[in-house]
């Protein structure tokens, strides 16, 4: 996912009760929302709603609403993040099948005992627009859980990179890989697999998995079903098990519509439950953070989880240590390489 770029939000401040103007004063709570920008009419999409500056003491409950028709589901446990001043928490939007665009709301319903409720909300400067082919068949939230989990069933997280890598930059990332012990599974395009030659043998030769992500990278949900089917027939062959498509930028990839064209060709879709957005340049102390803590755009790395990274990314491959550090600083299990001799997966 390369340009997976976030809708941030404008905020308004509403109150249970009648404030003073210290209310609104510097330090007062703020509540973001952040999407991706577009995706299938009758997808499940991920949001997360964070607000900042919580009042010393109080609870904090994170919900959601969606203009026309759109539907917002909150699930799982909030996470704190102890740099930012922040608490999110993951929620669903149900697309509707009507095209067009749809406005996001955070909801933030601060609680203290014998306090007065606060209630802060934020609205997305950005509507999340329902665009390309339709996906009639609603998803579950169930369905989708497994598979930002890409179908994994142990307690192992996952190190996923997607798209590509410069020579250097590879030779990197197995290094540190090799020197920890840790399997990784790359999702790279076939037209990066052309352009440098003998690459991916090198992946499989160091017992890492590779994955289908399309031939250059297409979105798929404004591609019609033949036009998916090419570009899956025309990606590099998934060696997982089950065999993984990836669909770029995460678009479609909580779509029935792309789940039955995957299946016709005995594959089944991953997503990620942690986003480092390691492409748009964010240093290796901010992946790392990122990994530990979650924030407004990601959650926190969790038992069975998959991290999402790209091979490209300006820093991925300075943070990669850390990540790896952070992960088992957790108790948190990684694949293990296989040993020699083993085939992967």
């Amino acid at each position: 996912m390369i340009r997976d770029v976030l809708a941030t939000v404008g905020v308004s401040l509403v109150m249970a009760f009648s404030v003073g103007s210290h209310a609104l004063a510097a330090g007062s709570p703020r509540v973001d929302v952040s999407a991706p920008l577009h995706d299938a009419p009758g997808a499940l999409v991920r949001v997360i709603i964070t607000v900042y500056e919580r009042p010393r003491g109080y609870r904090v409950a994170l919900s959601g609403s969606a203009s026309g028709g759109a539907t917002v589901t909150c699930v799982g446990s909030t996470w704190r993040n102890p740099v930012r001043a922040s608490v999110s928490r993951s929620c669903y939007v149900m697309l509707p099948l009507v095209a067009g665009p749809y406005l996001l709301t955070g909801i933030a319903s601060l609680t203290r005992e014998g306090a007065e409720t606060i209630v802060v909300q934020g609205t997305a400067a950005r509507p999340l627009r329902a665009n390309g082919f339709p996906s009639p068949v609603p998803m579950t939230i169930a369905e989708a859980r497994r598979i930002e989990r890409c179908h994994g069933v142990g307690p192992a997280v996952q190190l996923t990179f997607d798209d590509g890598a410069t020579t250097l930059g590879l030779a990197s990332i197995l290094a540190t890989l090799r020197r920890n012990g840790v399997q990784g599974r790359f999702f790279f395009t076939r037209t990066w697999a052309e352009a440098h030659p003998g690459l991916l043998d090198l992946l499989s030769i160091e017992g890492h998995l590779v994955g289908n992500h399309t031939r250059n990278h297409a979105i798929l949900t404004r591609s019609t079903d033949a036009e998916v089917l090419k570009q899956i027939d025309r990606g590099i062959a998934s060696s997982m098990q089950p065999p993984l498509l990836r669909p770029p930028f995460g678009a479609g990839a909580l779509s029935d519509r792309l789940v039955r064209l995957a299946s016709g060709r005995s594959l089944l879709l991953c997503r990620w439950t942690t986003d480092t957005y390691d492409w748009d340049g964010a240093s290796a102390a901010v992946l790392i953070e990122r990994v530990r803590y979650g924030d407004h755009r990601s959650p926190p790395v969790r038992a069975g989880g998959v991290i999402l990274m790209h091979g490209h990314g300006a820093h991925t491959a300075a943070a990669l240590q850390g990540i790896i550090d952070v992960i088992r600083s957790r108790g948190l299990l990684l694949e293990p390489l296989p040993k020699t001799g083993e085939p992967a997966g």
